[in-house]
């Protein structure tokens, strides 16, 4: 009888243990990642876009929200003030007009007003056609287009009732 009390007790810890392992292990899934937000009603205003910012040594970046482009783009003429990594790989992207550019893909961490960090993959090109006069007439600078790439990394959901975008980053 001592044997199966003992059995018995083993078999409880077993079991204890291994919930608890169970439960730690999901806890520290679920602890790793948080939900960050930025509200874009001011910019909005300003731009009638959906624009978030980020800073990269020190300096504010201004992307659009871009939902209907499939990767992420910024202006080459600032590339010079940023910290970033060229990765030596070409791209041919095509934009709404049809034509077709030879793009340089770089890496790049953006931080967001708390300090978290992002991990950005993006394509440079001159955006001076499309941001010079747009710069001038809204008072901010824009520098580039946040696209479904970036969107889809960061489980973004974009909330246009409350004017807020949520994205999910690792601590």
């Amino acid at each position: 009888m001592a044997i199966g009390v003992l059995l018995t007790i083993s078999i409880v810890i077993g079991l204890s243990i291994t919930v608890l392992l169970v439960i730690s292990a999901i806890y520290k899934k679920h602890s790793t990642t948080r939900v960050s937000q930025q509200n874009f009603s001011k910019l909005l205003k300003k731009t009638k876009f959906p624009v978030i910012s980020f800073t990269n040594n020190n300096i504010t970046l201004n992307f659009i929200i871009d939902t209907g482009a499939e990767i992420s783009c910024i202006d080459s003429r600032i590339l010079t003030n940023l910290k970033y990594n060229n990765v030596k790989e070409m791209a041919k992207c095509a934009g709404l007009d049809g034509a077709v550019l030879d793009l340089d893909r770089n890496e790049m961490t953006l931080k967001d007003a708390n300090g978290r960090e992002y991990f950005l993959d993006f394509y440079a090109r001159d955006f001076s056609d499309a941001f010079d006069q747009l710069n001038a007439s809204i008072g901010i600078t824009l520098c580039g287009l946040i696209g479904n790439d970036f969107l889809q990394k960061y489980k973004s959901i974009i909330d246009f009732e409350q004017m807020i975008i949520y994205l999910k980053v690792n601590k």
